[in-house]
């Protein structure tokens, strides 16, 4: 038996410091919804939440030391 499975591939891109938080929501949504329209049938984004970036599960501060311990480091300007 033969079974057609359609997967779509989508990347939300850059989020600008300039957009909200629902804009980048409603811009994830559209994609969601164009992906139905065009008929997919997989959904690997619980997969994906649940396993490499699940922050909480794989937080690890003691990492985090080269990247703020460097001397000489300037913050961004605030915009």
């Amino acid at each position: 038996m033969t079974r057609i499975v359609t997967v779509g591939a989508a990347q939300l891109g850059p989020i600008a410091r300039s957009e909200s938080r629902a804009q980048v929501v409603a811009r994830m949504i559209e994609l969601m919804r164009q992906a139905k329209a065009h008929g997919c049938d997989l959904d690997l984004t619980l997969s994906y939440k649940n396993t490499t970036f699940n922050f909480a599960k794989h937080r690890e501060p003691q990492a985090y030391g080269l990247i703020v311990e460097r001397k000489g480091a300037v913050p961004p300007p605030l915009e």
